[in-house]
C-alpha cells in the first residue's frame, strides 16, 4: 500500500451551481481519488433566503495546486488549506 499525501482545501461557496462545478471539475481531474463534504445543497435549502448566502464546505484531493486552480475557475473562495498523508 502507498502513502499518498492528499490535501484538503476549504471554500466558501455561494450557491449549489458552485458546488456542483467544483464536483465536476474534481471527477474531471481525479476520477475517484478525492471526496468532499456531505449535505452541502440541504445547507444551502437552508439559508437561501438570507441576505448573503455562503456555506464553508471541504474538498479532498490530491493534488496541492488545487485551490488556487479552482478558485480561478469557479470563483469560490478559498479559506485554508490542510496536508495529510494516507494509506490509500
Amino acid at each position: 500500500m502507498e502513502n499518498k499525501e492528499y490535501h484538503k482545501f476549504y471554500f466558501a461557496i455561494k450557491n449549489s451551481q458552485q458546488w456542483y462545478n467544483v464536483m465536476a471539475e474534481c471527477r474531471r481531474l481525479f476520477g475517484k481519488e478525492w471526496s468532499c463534504q456531505g449535505k452541502v445543497r440541504r445547507k444551502f435549502d437552508k439559508i437561501k433566503w438570507s441576505g448573503d448566502p455562503k456555506v464553508d464546505a471541504w474538498f479532498e484531493v490530491p493534488d496541492s495546486k488545487f485551490g488556487v486552480w479552482i478558485t480561478l475557475k469557479t470563483g469560490v473562495e478559498l479559506i485554508k488549506e490542510e496536508n495529510k498523508k494516507t494509506g490509500k
